[in-house]
């Protein structure tokens, strides 16, 4: 939704495991939006 995450952050934090050679995806966090980019994506 527009009036929630900022659609240009990502908070994810990433493990990489050199064993197997991946990157895993420990967190999914959004970035709440700002006046200025609540704006913007609504006017996209």
């Amino acid at each position: 939704a527009p009036d929630y995450d900022d659609w240009n952050l990502n908070g994810d934090i990433l493990f990489y495991d050199e064993l197997l050679d991946l990157a895993m995806e420990i967190s999914s966090m959004g970035i709440r939006v700002s006046p200025e980019s609540l704006d913007r994506q609504l006017t996209i």
